[in-house]
């Protein structure tokens, strides 16, 4: 199966280099890649990365999306990007907490309050030396996004955390995140978004680590007896760049996409403030008792992941101690406020961006 799996990484790599290549005689392509639908506020954040690309450098550049896992999963996608395949991706960090002991500081549980607490963090000096590690792997940084904060959606009605003992409980695979439902005495299933709907219907899974959006827009809760709000962790995305690249880029047009990642990463950011609590209420208007659970709930299994993990990596506890910082505070600077005049672009034409099969999905 490993072999298999090697063939067609670089049988896809082959594939997307050869039409590079081509391209390259009269403009430049540039691929990103995805696990979200099209719908999804990171599939939108690229979609307008690339226009804004295409804006600033018209007739040079040809971007192509590939949303919902088209190029692979995230290992898959990961391995494309150090080969210099596809250009861009926007990721979880399960691939990369697998790889880097630096990402697991992200699992730490209860880590902020709420989402708007989150962006801030994420925004913050610990955050980005995270981000920085990426480097080993043959990778460009370009900043750190976010979905929503963890919930539950369970199929059976769960009250208390003794509910969810032996369940299936899907998440993503990375060790930080299933060593931490293993201490809640649950059974760490990973499955990929693509596959959780009819893994979650037909029994394949219990339960699931999951955000309002999607829980929302893939209707999770029409086959859900529980839908739990206990915000126990963030969910950071990291914008990532293939060195290979990166490299064949005139230092202007680095300069340029640094800022516009910056800031199109900052604003999905603050969405995520506003769009859980949308999210939330749109749950509510459709009939879903969601049940708000306080940090008792996982009160045991965190202390046990705490005593495990802060002693693999130090961002552990300096991701703690700027949290802290943060609850404390009524405000928060995100950065950023200034690139808005330096992206501005005088070109309003219509530009080429090739969103690569786009499926409808709610």
């Amino acid at each position: 199966m490993q072999r298999i799996l090697i063939c067609l990484v670089i049988i896809v790599s082959t594939q997307l280099l050869s039409c590079f290549s081509v391209d390259a005689v009269s403009r430049k392509t540039i691929r990103i890649g995805l696990i979200t639908p099209p719908p999804h506020m990171w599939t939108q954040s690229a979609q307008q990365i690339a226009k804004s690309i295409q804006e600033k450098y018209p007739g040079e550049f040809e971007v192509s999306i590939f949303p919902s896992g088209q190029l692979g999963n995230e290992a898959q996608m990961l391995q494309l990007l150090q080969t210099g395949a596809i250009d861009f991706a926007f990721l979880t960090t399960s691939e990369l907490a697998n790889r880097l002991v630096e990402f697991s500081a992200f699992y730490t549980p209860y880590l902020v309050s709420d989402s708007k607490q989150a962006a801030c963090l994420l925004s913050g000096k610990t955050a980005q030396q995270i981000l920085k590690s990426t480097e080993k792997l043959g990778l460009v940084g370009m900043g750190i996004g976010m979905a929503g904060m963890r919930q539950i959606v369970a199929r059976d009605l769960v009250l208390q955390q003794s509910d969810l003992q032996g369940l299936k409980v899907r998440v993503t695979p990375d060790l930080p995140l299933t060593d931490f439902w293993k201490l809640a005495d649950t059974a760490p299933t990973a499955i990929p978004l693509s596959g959780l709907f009819d893994a979650f219907t037909n029994g394949q899974v219990d339960a699931m680590h999951i955000d309002f959006e999607n829980t929302l827009r893939l209707k999770f809760y029409e086959h859900a007896k529980s839908v739990l709000q206990t915000d126990h962790m963030i969910f950071p995305m990291v914008a990532l760049a293939s060195a290979k690249s990166w490299r064949q880029l005139e230092s202007n047009q680095k300069n340029y996409l640094k800022i516009l990642f910056e800031q199109q990463l900052k604003q999905l950011r603050d969405g995520y403030s506003e769009a859980d609590r949308k999210f939330k209420l749109l749950l509510i208007e459709r009939g879903v008792n969601v049940i708000s659970l306080d940090q008792e709930f996982f009160a045991n299994a965190s202390k046990l992941w705490l005593d495990r993990w802060q002693n693999r990596t130090p961002y552990v506890n300096l991701l703690k101690q700027e949290a802290m910082t943060i609850k404390q505070s009524s405000s928060c600077d995100l950065k950023g406020k200034e690139t808005k005049q330096v992206l501005a672009s005088d070109d309003k034409s219509s530009k080429k961006i090739i969103l690569v099969g786009d499926v409808k999905s709610e």
